[in-house]
């Protein structure tokens, strides 16, 4: 399988755990995730009540879309979950990332989409401009 996918979330519980196997390390769901083509994980080493889950992943994709590398965007989530619930580190610890922490938002496409709308503002408004001109009519009629 290729998932060709920059990240996973994995928010089940024990999802980062697994056996083990002498002379291979931890055999589990990230293993096999990362031998499909995922790029980074998000998972969890223990289990964790769901109303902690879907914080943390609220939180946790609230930084992503901000900007946030992956890394800084699941601790944002962690903080947050601990200023303002409990902060047993038994509730919130259980959340990790695995492999690539850059953020998933590439900075060169924002520039890159500003470029591409004033292009097509730029020659939408020159393609007006020649058709006011072949029309002359009807740039007196707006004037006058």
């Amino acid at each position: 399988m290729n998932l060709n996918a920059d990240l996973i979330f994995l928010s089940s519980c024990e999802s980062g755990t697994g056996g083990y196997l002498r002379g291979a390390g931890v055999l589990g769901f990230s293993r096999a995730f990362s031998y499909a083509g995922a790029q980074s994980l998000s998972m969890n080493l223990w289990p964790v009540r769901d109303q902690t889950a879907s914080e943390i992943s609220m939180n946790f994709y609230e930084s992503l879309n901000a900007g946030e590398d992956k890394a800084k965007s699941l601790r944002s989530a962690k903080l947050s979950y601990l200023n303002n619930n409990n902060s047993d580190p038994y509730l919130w610890g259980a959340f990790v990332i695995y492999g690539n922490i850059q953020s998933p938002m590439d900075s060169d496409q924002v520039p890159f989409a500003q470029y591409l709308l004033s292009l097509m503002i730029f020659v939408g408004i020159t393609f007006i401009f020649v058709l006011m001109y072949q029309n002359k009519n009807m740039i007196k009629a707006w004037l006058f």
